[in-house]
């Protein structure tokens, strides 16, 4: 018959043992969080360096400044301005048109004259003004410089109807209405004159 003896002081209370085995692993978690952190540094991604660059600095220091020297005795590229446009060429004379930078609804063009008074040229539209009811009104000069703003619109004296310019001499016009008169128009002065 076998007995079992119990031995006295073998054994250690649970409490102590519990104690232990929590130091321990808390030991070995802060070994394996060290340890992650550590491969999470050395992992990081590096700023990215173009293979241009990462040659030269593989060069050396004395490679790079031989670099930089060549580069310094580099002239700059010259800067060339664009080439301005030429202005554009005008003749004076008379154009058959009817179409003006214009409504129809508010006027109706004849033909038209492009001239210079002085260094600036106009477009005056010969024709008509348009009445609110769309019938033709009196007759009318419509003047715009080439560049399209608004000078103004002239009407004809008397009941003359519709222009159209027949002749130009500098800045006259010589304008026939579709009621028979003859009539001149100064440009420059904006009046007109029955002719004879």
């Amino acid at each position: 018959m076998v007995r079992m003896v119990r031995q006295t002081g073998s054994r250690k209370p649970r409490g102590v043992m519990i104690a232990v085995l929590a130091i321990a692993a808390l030991l070995i978690a802060g070994v394996a969080v060290g340890s992650i952190v550590q491969a999470a540094k050395n992992s990081s991604p590096r700023p990215y360096i173009p293979p241009y660059k990462q040659t030269t600095l593989a060069m050396g220091p004395s490679s790079i400044a031989t670099a930089r020297a060549l580069d310094a005795g580099k002239t700059p590229p010259t800067y060339i301005p664009p080439t301005s446009q030429p202005s554009p060429t005008y003749a004076p004379g008379i154009s058959q048109t009817a179409q003006g930078p214009f409504a129809s609804i508010t006027f109706q063009a004849c033909n038209s004259y492009l001239g210079p008074i002085g260094t600036k040229w106009y477009d005056a539209y010969v024709g008509a003004n348009i009445n609110s009811d769309g019938s033709v009104g009196p007759g009318a000069v419509r003047m715009y410089t080439v560049d399209l703003d608004y000078i103004g619109d002239y009407i004809a004296p008397g009941p003359v109807g519709k222009l159209c310019v027949i002749s130009f001499n500098g800045v006259t016009l010589q304008l026939h209405a579709a009621s028979g008169q003859n009539l001149t128009f100064n440009i420059q002065t904006h009046k007109y004159t029955l002719a004879s």
